[in-house]
């Protein structure tokens, strides 16, 4: 009987395995960048501003390497698709900066008002009571026109008066339910008639500072890194 080879039992072939599951994309949102420079009337928009993007998650101790640059056209804005985070957003123009940090969940629109980089002028605040003499203890409050961030805060003396250093620019001062806006270019004394003495308000607490910074949009970020941008 001649010799026979056995039938050879065929390959085991593994299945190919699945593929690993991606991580869904991260969803991405239009920023539109409004940079504009303090005006008499109101902001004025600055054209060819050099504006930069960089990470900054919460817990970090200060923002990420610029991940995007741009510049401002005519109208003064520049829109950057980004995804959602949260972004310091920081804005230059001849010797002129200004920085914020923005949370992107959504479409949005961010408001930079340039200030002068270490330049500061005093703002003179003489606030008078309802009987029209000095009213000293009276607390006094500055917030950045249009945008309504603080700027400064401080109290009148025994003068009634209150002595406040700011970059130059347009403010709205409030001494209890007075309101008064003013231009601020160089050293510039205001008078204010309050209604009436206005109460001492209550420190909030640190966890209600922080609730305040979370939800609010547009939070203000230290000017120091806008010297630091390096623009290539």
């Amino acid at each position: 009987m001649p010799w026979s080879r056995e039938p050879a039992e065929p390959e085991q072939v593994a299945p190919p395995a699945p593929p690993l599951p991606r991580p869904p994309a991260a969803p991405h949102h239009w920023l539109t960048v409004l940079v504009a420079r303090p005006g008499p009337e109101g902001p004025l928009p600055v054209a060819d501003a050099r504006v930069v993007i960089r990470p900054f998650p919460l817990g970090a101790p200060k923002p990420g390497e610029p991940m995007a640059r741009a510049a401002t056209g005519p109208e003064g804005t520049v829109a950057l698709l980004l995804p959602a985070g949260r972004y310091a957003v920081s804005a230059r123009h001849a010797g002129e900066g200004r920085a914020v940090t923005v949370t992107l969940e959504h479409a949005g629109r961010a408001l930079l008002v340039l200030e002068a980089l270490g330049k500061r002028v005093v703002l003179t605040v003489e606030v008078s009571g309802p009987d029209g003499g000095a009213l000293p203890g009276a607390p006094v409050e500055v917030r950045s026109a249009p945008a309504g961030t603080l700027a400064a805060r401080g109290a009148t003396d025994e003068r009634g008066v209150a002595t406040l250093h700011l970059p130059p620019g347009a403010y709205e001062v409030r001494v209890g339910a007075a309101r008064a806006r003013t231009f601020v270019e160089t050293d510039t004394l205001l008078r204010l008639a309050a209604e009436a003495a206005p109460a001492p308000q209550p420190v909030a607490s640190r966890y209600a500072q922080k609730a305040r910074a979370a939800t609010s949009y547009v939070a203000p970020f230290s000017a120091e890194h806008v010297r630091d941008d390096v623009w290539n």
